[in-house]
């Protein structure tokens, strides 16, 4: 009777570990770990919400537009798309996710632009793709191993797109199969800083990285005395986050830099917390109001004055 007892007690403790290990392995990476490590700027836009709140598909234009296209749609798509717009997740898409675009500017003349979409059913997308080729021909679907598909365009070497069951991805360079399939570690998410724009939910979020920018002013004439060489080692390994959300009569919007140990010094020392008090004096039908304060005007305006 022990030893039966004993054996059920292991296989309990072996169908638990199964199923954790399970529930683990087959969870969907975050798409956002398609977005490169080294992305200069990163744009998330809540395409839904931002719908929802504009109410832009009952826009003449847009009603109009709309009309067209479905007097375009191939006979042997009607039926899909019915169905799409009915219910516009039957694409396999995620909408409920923000549509989050990475520009990696190291090589100002050539940047790498980087699109991603997190998808909720490759079963339905890839569909869809399918569906699409027989019918359009403009690209063909092919498998590129680890789960990834890649759609080849013919006509134009320019756009390179790839999707597995997590994510779509879309660039101008020839990396896409690699970034499809990119782990956490090595994208963007990796960045501490990053974390405020990775969880955002909010209508748009920027992230953006200043080393890039650094790079870029060493590199031109600026007028003597506009960014004194100080003033850039205050910027080196900061990043701004900026988030914005519609609402009734108003946009609501708020920044966060981090920086080093000296900037923030800095901060600290120049840059006052606003009252507030001033907006009750601003006109009812103002576009936009910034509230800002500084302890010492004097100061702050000799970081940018010649050494």
């Amino acid at each position: 009777m022990k030893k039966v007892k004993t054996l059920l007690c292991r296989s309990l403790w072996m169908t638990v570990f199964v199923g954790i290990f399970s529930a683990c392995s087959t969870e969907k990476e975050n798409y956002l770990s398609s977005l490169p490590a080294e992305s200069s700027m990163v744009f998330k836009m809540n395409v839904t919400q931002l719908v929802e709140k504009s109410n832009v598909l009952n826009n003449p234009l847009v009603s109009a537009a709309l009309l067209q296209l479905d007097q375009q749609v191939p006979e042997s798509l009607q039926e899909q798309y019915a169905e799409i717009k009915q219910n516009p997740q039957a694409i396999g898409i995620d909408l409920q996710q923000p549509l989050a675009i990475a520009v990696s500017a190291a090589d100002v003349d050539n940047p790498q632009i980087v699109a991603v979409a997190a998808v909720s059913d490759v079963k339905k997308l890839n569909a869809l793709l399918e569906k699409l080729t027989e019918t359009d021909g403009s690209f063909t679907i092919e498998q590129a191993g680890n789960g990834v598909k890649q759609l080849i365009f013919p006509d134009n070497k320019e756009l390179n797109c790839a999707y597995n069951d997590s994510r779509l991805v879309l660039t101008n360079r020839t990396d896409v199969v690699a970034l499809t399939s990119q782990k956490a570690e090595s994208s963007i998410l990796a960045d501490q800083n990053f974390k405020d724009l990775a969880d955002c939910r909010k209508d748009l979020a920027l992230f953006m990285d200043y080393d890039w920018i650094i790079e870029l002013l060493k590199q031109q004439p600026l007028p003597e005395g506009t960014l004194t060489p100080s003033t850039l080692q205050l910027l080196e390994g900061c990043a701004l986050f900026c988030e914005v959300n519609f609402e009734t009569g108003k946009v609501v919007g708020s920044s966060q830099i981090y920086g080093n140990e000296e900037l923030l010094k800095y901060q600290k020392e120049f840059y006052a917390t606003p009252s507030g008090k001033f907006l009750g004096l601003l006109p009812a039908d103002s576009y936009v109001a910034v509230n800002a304060a500084t302890k010492n005007l004097n100061k702050a305006w000799e970081l940018c004055s010649p050494i």
